[in-house]
């Protein structure tokens, strides 16, 4: 994530993009995943034997705390570098698959608990994630959905990471709130909570850290992530 960059990046798909990243996402300083990680914990603090399933799962980083909480874990991302970083992962083990976050390889009522996670911005249609997410989860179950926060675009964040020298930004939409919570209701969703977080210090610490103690004070004027909290009907 990078704000008002004084270079311009090369753009790439989502595809080739987390093709690339692949090769250092784990290592690389992100206080957006911090962010998330830190505000979500919370709210998945039950999950003992509960289904858990992770939409554009990544590198797994959700599958490994559900499955450390006790739930049964599974995941689905599209890009086979990213797959292949999760299956290096503990207790990820037959529990991956290359799938399309629209066109999803789990049954009806599977899921107690289905995760999105930084993922929408790189879908023209959202709507076609929240259909699928609420087909997979069982009436009355949860589906988590976050993303960086419109207003954060809106401010200039830009969803950015290098590849050696290399300064390459992902191609990504801008969906507004509304658009994401109109999404998630003509799903059959109920939304329940609405998170709209500001980095704070925990986040702070990474970009010094990381050397980007210049953008700390643009960044805390705004929201950083939106966290988006459904019960199925």
């Amino acid at each position: 994530m990078n704000i008002h960059l004084k270079q311009s990046p090369n753009r790439v798909s989502a595809a080739v993009g987390y093709s690339l990243w692949s090769q250092n996402y784990d290592r690389d300083p992100n206080p957006l995943l911090a962010l998330e990680t830190r505000i979500l914990a919370g709210k998945l603090n039950d999950l003992g034997k509960k289904v858990f399933v992770d939409i554009a799962c990544g590198t797994a980083r959700w599958m490994v705390y559900a499955a450390q909480m006790g739930a049964h874990v599974f995941g689905a991302d599209l890009v086979p570098e990213m797959l292949a970083a999760a299956r290096q992962k503990p207790r990820t083990a037959g529990r991956l698959i290359q799938a399309d976050a629209c066109h999803l390889p789990f049954v009806d009522n599977f899921a107690d608990i289905a995760l999105c996670s930084f993922a929408l911005g790189y879908l023209r249609d959202p709507e076609c994630v929240f259909r699928e997410l609420g087909r997979i989860t069982k009436r009355r179950g949860m589906v988590i959905a976050s993303d960086l926060h419109p207003e954060a675009l809106e401010a200039g964040w830009r969803r950015t990471f290098r590849c050696g020298s290399t300064l390459l930004e992902i191609e990504n939409y801008s969906h507004s709130c509304e658009q994401l919570v109109h999404a998630g209701s003509s799903a059959n969703l109920e939304l329940r909570e609405v998170l709209q977080p500001c980095f704070d210090s925990p986040e702070i610490t990474i970009m010094r850290d990381a050397g980007k103690t210049e953008q700390i004070q643009e960044v805390l004027k705004v929201p950083a992530i939106l966290v988006l909290l459904w019960e199925r009907h």
